[in-house]
């Protein structure tokens, strides 16, 4: 077995067949457990006599088999560190869904103690501006059907949807009860 590094990340080995019998190389078969061992006994070797690190490499290995021999280009590229990835919570908020122009003048949003946009994308959404209670779920869903609705769904309905009426949050008043029920 001849070892010759062609350059930092590049070394050429040149087998004979004894040494691809030592090894248990046979790349006439394709991919078998003892060609990986015998491959995985052969970096080792190589890695000794190069002077490689095991555990920071990447390792590319072209085998050019010739008759009993073969030759072995392995390439040798450092290993980047793998990104990690933070799974967010998902946001949701809520929706109220209404069927027809009807159940929403039959609900008079004017009244509503929260504020809220309203916009048309195949029908009517009320997205309130915070989490309702389920007083007032409860109201809502008398008049159209309460749902949730991921970050997503609501940036599609905010772009494709047509905005009718956006109404602001009440103020409390200092000393009230802070309901308008």
């Amino acid at each position: 077995m001849t070892v010759e590094q062609l350059s930092e990340g590049t070394i050429l080995v040149a087998l004979e067949p004894d040494d691809m019998a030592r090894y248990a190389l046979d790349f006439t078969h394709g991919d078998n457990a003892a060609a990986r061992r015998g491959l995985t006994r052969l970096l080792c070797r190589v890695g000794e006599e190069c002077g490689l690190k095991k555990s920071d490499s990447s390792y590319l290995i072209e085998a050019l088999p010739a008759g009993d021999s073969a030759l072995l280009i392995i390439s040798v590229r450092p290993v980047r560190p793998r990104r990690r990835w933070r799974i967010k919570r998902e946001r949701r908020c809520d929706v109220c869904r209404f069927a027809d122009t009807d159940a929403l003048i039959a609900l008079d949003p004017s009244r509503l103690p929260f504020g809220y946009e309203l916009y048309d994308c195949g029908g009517y959404r009320m997205i309130p501006d915070r989490p309702l209670p389920p007083r007032l779920s409860a109201l809502l869903s008398e008049y159209g059907t309460v749902g949730t609705l991921s970050a997503v769904e609501l940036a599609r309905i905010r772009e494709y949807g047509r905005l009718i009426a956006v109404k602001e949050a009440p103020r409390r008043r200092p000393g009230g009860s802070g309901s308008l029920w």
